[in-house]
């Protein structure tokens, strides 16, 4: 999750190609935000199960996040 409570995810998708940005590079992104990552690929079954899942955290999160009363986090003044 973001630090202000986004919830947030890098998808690595792996491909035979040359990767536009490398996993390592993606991940060293995320972390100062506190976004994971996690490496995908459509060739294995487990590369499927790692896209449906993340997936599903991140609308499992999205979903909680809108049931939760929204915070105003200003600077306390009307206006």
């Amino acid at each position: 999750m973001i630090d202000d409570g986004r919830p947030a995810v890098i998808f690595a998708c792996k491909s035979e190609g040359t990767p536009e940005v490398e996993p390592s590079m993606a991940d060293v992104i995320g972390q100062p935000i506190n976004v994971g990552l996690i490496e995908v690929t459509e060739n294995t079954s487990d590369g499927k199960s790692k896209m449906r899942n993340g997936l599903r955290w991140l609308l499992y999160k999205l979903e909680q996040r809108h049931r939760e009363p929204f915070h105003f986090q200003g600077d306390g003044t009307d206006g």
